[in-house]
């Protein structure tokens, strides 16, 4: 039996792993966001267009079988059944709405209930195929309800950080880019848990050019020698990375800070016994206090021990701190290189035959072959991928993380696999109506990523990116003073781009603002990140976090680690949109208008900057 209704009655069915379909009198069946209506938490707006229609609503468009449904009269409600009753077994939940005197259905406590199912990501056709892509490419690990959890701001992941530090049993690893020559109590933090702990081992990994770039005054190197100093060496593991793109008369001439542009470990990683914070942070006061950026932390021993061996393979690539007497070294510490030459050269001094190394160190570690590999015997026993790709788990596995990592300076041929991987998934957003947040506090978005982007056709989409105000270089002294315009101007010419294309009513930019950077109560933002929820949807299902910006610079210079995260976790879902409404909060959607004012149009200087500097931003 089929059924139609009034435009004003409604047939609806919420149901786990489904999508909601419509088919009036006259026209085939459709996926519901071909309509002007939303699927939201306040409710279902349905199709609010001129005259007369009559729709039905339905989750299975094939040969019009209608599992069993509710349909609304009023605020009445009776049970219409299909004659297909063997379709009954495909649902999930069943929910009832009841229609107000506007005709937007208001939703009922069953409606809610089947609204916290949550969305199964695995189910759609195009995720599911891009996730079979990405098994052949990076490593993948399972987590359950729960193993994840979303930090929304700066005194959170400080609180956090010094929790997990003064808890750790057996490791501390933290990678990041600096640690803040401020930083007095984060170290005490650091030397307090050694005191008390002798079975604890730490390990940091930072930069070389940035973590000694004050030396001989405070720098990072300079804060953490005495550690090693006081606990020794066989249990503070300290290291630096150089990059070997800066060697020979680049070394020599190119002066601190611009030579920073060749490259940097940028990796943010933080790692206590089996759990990891991966954020886009570094550790210095700001990130602590009022620089907006992302944190979530994992607790998994796995995924936690991947990690640690990324961590540890850099850093046998890196140069060692060693401390030293003020009057043999007034900076308190030396470089020094831990590998024998025949081994592993030195970056600055074999540039090539290090790459060599690095190459074969690294490329076994960025394999799908670093998955989970005790599948056969753990409790996800079914938690597989066939032999096609395809993802095969079991039920209680809700999300699965895939790391992605970034180190085209260390690998000949390049193997890396972020680049790779989120190409394949921007491309994924141009088979459906997915919705999409991209976010990048430094706004310098890959080429490729862009174009595929423009190529999308969302319902809604969002770009987030730092107002000039809020970008950490504002008013800075020098040339750097010149980023925040310059990331404007590229900004702009992105708006322009997605006007271009007729797609100004579903893309729009927001810069994100809070204050002003340096003034008091002021903030910067520095948040990175790429949020996709399905058609329809209310919350995210798959998520991108970690150090890169998605510039050209990331996929070129910089070492960089971040995770896909793909989950049916209706928490983790509610998690992931709540992340995005709290840096909405500080959000002005911005028009090209804007970017007229006298205070924003971009001058020669910037253009010229842009041109010039475009790779090293």
């Amino acid at each position: 039996m089929n059924t139609t209704v009034n435009r004003r009655n409604f047939i609806l069915l919420v149901a786990r792993n489904s999508r909601i379909f419509v088919k009036s009198e006259r026209s085939s069946w459709k996926p519901l966001n071909h309509f002007t209506c939303k699927y939201a938490h306040s409710g279902v707006n349905f199709p609010e267009k001129s005259g007369p229609k009559d729709y039905l609503i339905s989750t299975n468009p094939e040969r019009n079988q209608l599992p069993t449904e509710k349909l609304i009269t009023g605020s009445e409600s009776k049970t219409v059944h299909s004659d297909n009753s063997d379709n009954r077994s495909n649902m999930s939940s069943t929910a009832t709405i009841t229609a107000t005197s506007s005709g937007i259905p208001a939703m009922n406590k069953e409606a809610k209930a089947g609204l916290s199912a949550g969305y199964n990501a695995f189910e759609h056709p195009q995720i599911k195929a891009t996730l079979s892509q990405i098994a052949h490419i990076a490593p993948r690990f399972a987590l359950r309800s729960g193993d994840a959890k979303v930090l929304s701001s700066p005194a959170q992941f400080y609180a956090l950080l010094k929790e997990k530090i003064a808890s750790a049993k057996k490791r501390i690893f933290l990678a990041t880019l600096y640690i803040g020559k401020q930083e007095h109590e984060f170290i005490s933090c650091l030397d307090k848990a050694l005191d008390q702990n002798n079975d604890l081992e730490l390990y940091i990994l930072t930069d070389a050019l940035r973590g000694t770039r004050e030396a001989p005054d405070t720098c990072t190197a300079s804060l953490l020698a005495p550690l090693v100093s006081k606990h020794g060496s066989n249990r503070v593991h300290l290291r630096m990375y150089h990059t070997p793109n800066l060697y020979g008369l680049r070394k020599q001439y190119i002066p601190q800070r611009f030579n920073e542009g060749w490259g940097l470990q940028h990796m943010k990683l933080y790692g206590f016994d089996d759990e990891i914070i991966l954020s886009g942070a570094n550790l210095s006061l700001d990130y602590f206090t009022n620089r907006q950026d992302r944190y979530i932390l994992f607790k998994s021993s796995k995924l936690t021990d991947y990690f640690y061996k990324i961590h540890q393979a850099i850093s046998t690539l890196s140069y060692e701190v060693v401390p030293l007497s003020k009057d043999k070294n007034p900076a308190g510490f030396k470089l020094t290189w831990p590998n024998h030459p025949s081994i592993i050269p030195e970056p600055i001094e074999d540039p090539a035959t290090f790459i060599q190394k690095a190459t074969e160190t690294l490329f076994q570690l960025l394999r799908p072959e670093m998955s989970e590999t005790s599948r056969k015997t753990s409790s996800l026993a079914n938690d597989e991928v066939s032999e096609l790709g395809e993802v095969e788990h079991d039920k209680d596995v809700l999300t699965y993380v895939y790391p992605i990592s970034q180190f085209s300076q260390l690998l000949l041929p390049d193997t890396s696999t972020e680049l790779t991987v989120l190409s394949r998934v921007l491309s994924m957003l141009g088979t459906d109506q997915f919705n999409w947040t991209l976010t990048a506090g430094y706004f310098n978005i890959h080429p490729l990523f862009s174009e595929k982007l423009l190529k999308t056709s969302p319902q809604h989409a969002d770009v987030i990116t730092a107002a000039p105000q809020a970008n950490g270089f504002f008013r800075s002294p020098g040339v750097s003073g010149a980023l925040p315009g310059a990331y404007s101007f590229l900004a702009r010419n992105f708006l322009h781009s997605i006007i271009t294309k007729g797609k100004g009513d579903k893309i729009k930019l927001h810069e994100w603002s809070k204050g002003i950077v340096n003034v008091a109560d002021g903030w910067s933002y520095h948040a990175k990140g790429l949020w996709i929820a399905c058609p329809n949807q209310p919350n995210p299902c798959m998520t991108v976090i970690g150090s890169s910006n998605y510039t050209r610079r990331a996929y070129s210079h910089d070492l960089e680690s971040n995770l896909l995260i793909v989950t049916s976790d209706p928490d983790l879902q509610q998690q992931f949109g709540n992340e995005v409404a709290n840096l909405k909060v500080h959000c002005k959607e911005m028009s090209l208008d804007d970017y007229e004012a006298d205070d924003r149009r971009p001058d020669w200087k910037q253009k010229l900057f842009v041109r010039f500097m475009g790779d090293k931003m």
